[in-house]
């Protein structure tokens, strides 16, 4: 009798069971990827030809999954060691897995981080699972989480949408991967209606050369004409030689002239309309008459006199408030002097200097003058016949107001103080006089500055 020989029973691998339920799966064709069952290792086809599955059963198996790195040489130098047959081993290639779907994931980043957003937007993190050396993987699914869901929530595929103002943190984890940002949430701005008409207050206005003239305002308006306000505007000027303009709307003149200003406020223009005209101005040539009226008084009341008259004055404004003047007078003088009997004519002439605290925009104004002055006239002495030349000279200062009636034509009145000497025959007597004076004041020079 012949022994027979018994088969030994072997126990299958967890592998090779796996490998027996895909089995049982009717093959259609090709699978989409996205429905394949996990991947097989070139560990697992080799211990399912150790466990003696038939290389048509592999086949089927492998064709319902997918092996990771199937068409490598390391592969097929294994399939060939484990007596795999070139079915297989083609197969492995044929049906190697897509390395993005079976790489392992190193890390994780946004794609289109974001640290703000409105109440009411939405926004795409765009989460990427990367490889070691940055390689994007697809197919990895994340798990989502939302520390404050009030605030923001999120979606499977990360986008997160703002419901009211706060701050919370947005984490997605693949595996043992873990990536988090913190946003804040705005409360909405609402839709700022754009200008459709900008006027300008006032539209039309003069203003004296060299000075300011009353700011301009802008008023925007919307389609509605409800008024728009803390509205950026825009200021222009046709003629800048004119006139120019600050940010604020304050006007600043140069020249006379006429021009236009202009306010721009998201792309729709406003005007008003400027003009400068000459300024009350010093400056230049100026011509004058005048009169007054003066009081002398001699120290240690050696005597007294009294006087009127008036005469010319030529001057020349180096500036809108310097003005250094010349000037000739003839005065009807009374003297209370026991050396005089009769009145006498006194003839005078004046070199002085004379500011004045006002602008060119400004009609009025208070000035301060100073001078030095010599005169002369005859003198009959009470005691004979005859008559005597007597001179003097005085050093004057004073004050006053000047008033603008025309663009050329000004008037002013003042108070003077002087303090000199007259020399009468054999005698030297010092002085003091108090004046009042009024000229009228031509001034025919181009008065633009």
């Amino acid at each position: 009798m012949i022994p027979r020989k018994s088969r030994s029973f072997q126990t299958p691998s967890i592998a090779t069971a796996l490998a027996l339920f895909l089995a049982a799966v009717p093959l259609q064709g090709q699978q989409d990827p996205s429905s394949q069952a996990a991947p097989l290792t070139v560990t697992d086809l080799v211990q399912l030809l150790n466990d003696g599955v038939s290389p048509a059963r592999i086949l089927t198996i492998v064709a319902g999954s997918c092996v990771v790195e199937g068409a490598s040489p390391r592969t097929e130098e294994l399939l060939t060691s484990a007596r795999a047959t070139p079915e297989v081993v083609r197969a492995a290639a044929r049906f190697e897995c897509d390395p993005a779907t079976t790489s392992p994931a190193a890390r994780l980043a946004w794609l289109a981080p974001v640290t703000r957003l409105e109440a009411g937007a939405s926004h795409d993190l765009g989460l990427q699972v990367l490889a070691g050396d940055g390689t994007r993987l697809e197919g990895r699914e994340a798990r989502w989480m939302v520390s404050d869901p009030a605030i923001l929530t999120v979606d499977t595929q990360g986008t997160v949408t703002a419901l009211r103002p706060g701050s919370a943190e947005v984490v997605a984890e693949v595996g043992s991967l873990r990536i988090t940002a913190r946003i804040e949430v705005n409360a909405r701005r609402e839709e700022v209606p754009r200008a459709a008409r900008v006027t300008i207050a006032p539209s039309q206005q003069e203003i004296r050369a060299n000075s300011s003239g009353e700011p301009l305002i802008a008023t925007v308006l919307s389609g509605a004409g409800a008024s728009l306000e803390g509205r950026t505007v825009t200021w222009e000027v046709e003629d800048p030689s004119v006139v120019v303009v600050a940010a604020d709307g304050t006007l600043n003149a140069r020249e006379p002239g006429e021009t236009r200003v202009y306010a721009t406020v998201d792309g729709v223009r406003g005007e008003a309309l400027v003009r400068v005209v000459p300024g009350w101005s010093s400056r230049g040539l100026h011509l004058g008459v005048h009169i007054g009226g003066s009081r002398l008084q001699t120290k240690d009341d050696f005597g007294s006199e009294s006087g009127r008259g008036g005469g010319i004055r030529v001057g020349w404004g180096f500036s809108p408030s310097v003005s250094p003047f010349l000037s000739l007078s003839r005065t009807h003088v009374t003297q209370d002097i026991f050396l005089a009997e009769d009145p006498v004519m006194v003839w005078e002439g004046e070199l002085g200097m004379r500011y004045i605290f006002s602008g060119p925009a400004s009609r009025g104004g208070f000035f301060v003058e100073g001078a030095y002055g010599h005169h002369r006239g005859d003198l009959r002495q009470a005691f004979s016949q005859g008559t005597e030349e007597f001179t003097g000279s005085e050093y004057s200062f004073g004050g006053g107001y000047r008033q603008f009636l025309l663009t050329s034509v000004a008037v002013d009145v003042g108070l003077r103080l002087g303090f000199g000497s007259n020399h009468y025959p054999g005698l030297l007597v010092d002085t003091r006089t108090v004046g009042i004076n009024a000229s009228l004041t031509w001034h025919p020079s181009d008065s633009r500055e």
